[in-house]
């Protein structure tokens, strides 16, 4: 009898170590189809899966948006299949309830309803409660007002932030170069009224014509409905189109210096997580 139960006693161990080892196999066969990538998301927190949780409600959001109003193009949730409102209200409950857990939790309560991310999150989910007060024709436009919860991705995204913060700090500087900017286009715009008003009184017949054909103009869209036919509304043309290329290159010179310093503040970021981990 004591011989058997040594034996039982050896195995016990054996037979631990075997469940173990399924265990083991079974987790590896479950995270098979993502390999090591899903076995390296099992170190993350709680907090990590709900964000992820989040901007996946609002992938979904958009998604089903698209398809309800390009494939049944109704006037609003109302008239479409229920699937789409009954969707609607539980991504808008969830996001409403990760709004005020989130006020709830912050360290400052009373300043965290003005920081620009909490009003990203009250765009998420106000639109939807204002439907209930709105007449019915105002709920085509609630609707689209969904799309703003795209604006959760950049909430979500410390390094977005930090390039919007460099941009922000340089904001005086933008400032006066699209004052000055905006000058010029006003001048244009009424230049070019007073040339072509009589040439094209159909076409410029207030100055509000020239100043839309400027503004288009200067951001290089060209739509082609309005254009200048005499010969010196075509030479006014085009020296507002050099000036105007002139202004691109120093606003494509001032965001890119904003995105430079943003890129060199993780690079130290990660050269100093680098120098920390080696021994």
């Amino acid at each position: 009898m004591k011989t058997t139960t040594a034996q039982e006693q050896s195995q016990t161990p054996d037979l631990l170590g075997g469940l173990k080892s399924a265990g083991d196999v079974l987790n590896d066969l479950t995270l098979a189809p993502i390999g090591a990538f899903g076995r390296s998301l099992r170190g993350h927190p709680l907090s990590w899966w709900i964000e992820r949780f989040i901007l996946a409600l609002v992938l979904l959001r958009f998604g089903l948006y698209m398809v309800e109003t390009d494939f049944y193009r109704s006037a609003n949730s109302r008239m479409s299949p229920a699937v789409f409102l009954w969707s609607e209200r539980f991504i808008a409950s969830v996001l409403t309830i990760e709004y005020f857990v989130r006020w709830r939790n912050s360290r400052n309560p009373r300043m965290w309803p003005r920081k620009p991310t909490s009003f990203i999150d009250l765009l998420s989910f106000l639109p939807f409660w204002l439907g209930f007060f709105v007449p019915a024709s105002w709920l085509g436009a609630i609707r689209a007002m969904r799309v703003l919860s795209l604006l959760k991705f950049y909430r979500h995204s410390p390094k977005a932030q930090e390039l919007l913060q460099e941009i922000w700090r340089g904001r005086q500087m933008i400032r006066q170069v699209f004052m000055f900017n905006l000058g010029i286009i006003v001048f244009f715009g009424a230049v070019v009224y007073e040339i072509e008003k009589l040439a094209q009184p159909d076409k410029f017949a207030r100055v509000v014509d020239g100043l839309w054909y400027s503004v288009v103009t200067a951001s290089t869209t060209g739509y082609g409905d309005l254009f200048p036919v005499t010969p010196l509304g075509k030479a006014a043309a085009v020296c507002f189109i050099f000036v105007e290329i002139a202004f691109m290159s120093i606003y494509i010179g001032m965001f890119s210096t904003a995105a430079n310093r943003a890129f060199k503040k993780e690079l130290e970021a990660q050269d100093a997580l680098t120098a920390n981990a080696v021994p």
